[in-house]
């Protein structure tokens, strides 16, 4: 097993099928280095170990890391011309969440004896007065972070939540309220596969090369929760009692784990499987 001081890149490919839009496929890889280059090369060869050809190739789904972007646009511009890149709308969501939580710095969870220091925060009036604030204003915040964590949303109805929140941030206008409001719009504004994927539901383009492929969009995951719901499966895989267990079983051992969620699904329809 490689050393498990190397990164570990996570990723799932999911095949556009009318009949089974849960359909995926699990891979992961270590990585001695990060860079746009290495995962380039990682997305090609896994797409030609699953026969997936060049063609059929029409999105990727990433975090909004620098290196992402890179391998985002040398995919583009090198192998899959029609791909169309879009970073994980809940990592949006939670950093604008971030951005408010840093807009109430007395309400530092991460402190150490956070319990005794609520507990003389909520002396103070004007405490009580911001939590209102917050329950008030930002709650759709929360709730469509929950949203989101529903893999099976449809591509029409994650943008409804997206254009829900949008519109409640619109009506805010006191300072903290604009702050946030600026975050998300600038998150929004570094997601140009997101906003392509929109203006062919809502402003199609003919000379758009996704035009013709609309109908496979209709599940298009905008996030990329699976993969991180697995990270802590692949915790447990990568220990250090581990010693023999090579590249090739591990992903042997994913692939069988991803058939066996894709059998659930099928069979009972309500199943909700959670990797803990």
């Amino acid at each position: 097993m490689p050393p498990s001081r190397f990164p570990l890149l996570a990723y799932r490919v999911r095949k556009f099928i009318h009949e089974y839009p849960d359909l995926r496929y699990n891979a992961c890889k270590r990585l001695q280095q990060c860079t746009g280059e290495t995962i380039k090369e990682l997305v090609k060869t896994t797409l030609q170990q699953f026969e997936i050809s060049a063609g059929q190739v029409l999105m990727l789904v990433t975090d909004g890391a620098a290196y992402m972007h890179l391998a985002g646009r040398l995919l583009q511009q090198s192998v899959y011309p029609q791909l169309t890149h879009v970073t994980c709308i809940l990592h949006t969501l939670h950093l604008v969440a971030d951005t408010v939580r840093k807009c109430y710095p007395q309400f530092n969870s991460r402190e150490a004896e956070c319990i005794k220091k609520s507990q003389e925060q909520f002396q103070n009036q004007q405490v009580y007065e911001d939590l209102q604030i917050i329950r008030d204003n930002y709650t759709v915040l929360g709730d469509a972070i929950k949203q989101f964590q529903n893999t099976s949303l449809s591509f029409v109805e994650s943008v409804r939540l997206i254009d829900q929140l949008q519109t409640k941030l619109q009506t805010l206008s006191d300072t903290i309220g604009i702050t946030v409001k600026e975050k998300m719009e600038t998150l929004l504004s570094k997601n140009p596969g997101l906003a392509r994927l929109r203006n062919l539901y809502n402003n199609p383009v003919p000379e758009d090369l996704l035009t013709e492929f609309k109908e496979y969009f209709a599940h298009a995951p905008i996030t990329s929760i699976d993969v991180e719901r697995s990270f802590s499966l692949y915790k447990n895989i990568f220990t250090p009692r581990r010693t023999s267990f090579q590249e090739r079983t591990v992903e042997t051992h994913l692939m069988l784990q991803m058939f066996h969620s894709f059998r659930i699904k099928m069979y009972q329809p309500n199943t909700i499987n959670v990797h803990k």
